[in-house]
């Protein structure tokens, strides 16, 4: 399925905002583990095959498009934070799955493996909207922050026994109206996997047979680094 960019269309390690005038989804238990994989493109069919075969229909959500845009400071504060290596990092984004309308403000700080994130439903989320901004900003209590980043992809979920499972693919991303970058559009030559759980140590066996080891990116980092032609980091994935 080909993905159409469309603009229109237990460790609390850092205090997170949780203004009064939104409400949580799903409450707060939105704390884990979280390694991702690259895969590339010679073995994205097979790995996503073998995990459908295995685990298909584990997940309440077995499919959907994920279309996300995220949120920076002026001074690409986020960015930077991953460009320099530190050891806690921040991404801001709204999100909305398949056409419905965006609905959810997330904030997600990561140390290491260790993810905390929250999400809140509000109302009245149109990018396009000056607004939009303003109710970003007050969900997550972050001030100065500008819509930068485009980001959509399918994703199929899976589940096996305390893990979560996500296989991203066709991962395609574009600047925002009004952000100043060099290039415009850019697509991940490969699919992402990610294994999210409560325990540190969990693991599919299958990582070893299809010769897979953890790395350190994500994905609004190498978009930011596409679009301002940063060859010392995306020439690593491109």
């Amino acid at each position: 399925m080909n993905v159409v960019v469309n603009l229109r269309s237990k460790n609390n390690f850092s205090s997170l905002s949780s203004p009064s005038t939104c409400s949580f989804l799903r409450g707060y238990d939105l704390s884990h583990y979280e390694r991702k994989y690259y895969i590339s493109g010679d073995k994205v069919g097979s790995i996503l095959s073998e995990l459908s075969a295995r685990y298909a229909h584990t997940d309440i959500y077995p499919c959907s498009i994920v279309d996300s845009i995220y949120y920076d400071t002026l001074n690409l504060d986020f960015f930077r934070q991953c460009n320099d290596g530190s050891s806690t990092k921040t991404k801001v984004r709204i999100r909305r799955y398949n056409k419905d309308p965006f609905q959810q403000v997330q904030v997600k700080k990561k140390r290491g493996f260790e993810v905390i994130k929250q999400k809140w439903e509000v109302e009245g989320l149109d990018p396009f909207n000056p607004l939009c901004r303003q109710k970003v900003m007050q969900t997550s209590g972050i001030q100065g922050l500008q819509a930068t980043t485009q980001i959509i992809y399918k994703r199929h979920r899976f589940r096996v026994e305390d893990m979560r499972i996500t296989f991203d693919s066709n991962i395609q991303f574009q600047s925002m109206p009004g952000y100043v970058s060099v290039r415009k559009f850019g697509r991940l030559p490969f699919s992402v996997l990610e294994i999210k759980s409560s325990n540190p140590d969990s693991q599919i066996t299958l990582l070893r047979d299809w010769g897979l080891s953890v790395n350190s990116f994500s994905k609004y980092y190498l978009a930011q680094a596409f679009f301002f032609n940063r060859a010392d980091v995306f020439n690593k994935f491109f």
